[in-house]
């Protein structure tokens, strides 16, 4: 199984997003049992808050339940427990790059798997109030990010 996590800021808005969105489209592959989608945030600020109502419009009107989301900071464990840390933007990177420096390889900015992106961050709907350019950004690559871990799983 691969383990993927999605970090932002405040885990109310790209991160839930992504992780809502991604894992409906892993059920709709047939792929649950191979994939683990969760998201984190870098920061304390939004510790324990519901997403973002940008963020829960976007994700009820494509059928997912967002009742479970509630933001939650990233933890040195979930360096060892996950595959794939995904930072929605540079600095979610660079963040996660300065925790564990040694586990960097782990580490991926989400837009860069798709090398004619010209933007290689998610936008940031709290501060653009854009959801929609931000679930733009998300599903434009989405397909690429499973054909990834499909290849590392050995999955037709």
């Amino acid at each position: 199984m691969i383990r993927v996590l999605f970090v932002c800021l405040g885990n109310i808005c790209r991160s839930p997003m992504a992780e809502g969105l991604f894992k409906k489209r892993i059920e709709e592959l047939g792929l649950k049992d191979y994939i683990h989608i969760e998201s984190r945030a870098t920061s304390s600020w939004e510790e324990g808050n519901l997403v973002h109502h940008g963020t829960e419009e976007i994700l009820i009107n494509n059928n997912i339940d967002v009742s479970h989301m509630i933001s939650t900071q990233i933890r040195e464990k979930d360096f060892i427990e996950f595959d794939y840390l995904i930072g929605m933007d540079e600095q979610n990177v660079d963040h996660l790059l300065r925790m564990q420096p040694s586990l960097g390889h782990k580490v991926h900015l989400y837009l860069d798997i798709d090398k004619n992106q010209v933007s290689k961050s998610a936008a940031d709907p709290y501060y653009t109030h854009d959801f929609n350019q931000t679930y733009e950004d998300i599903m434009s690559v989405i397909d690429t990010w499973i054909e990834k871990f499909k290849l590392d799983l050995n999955i037709d």
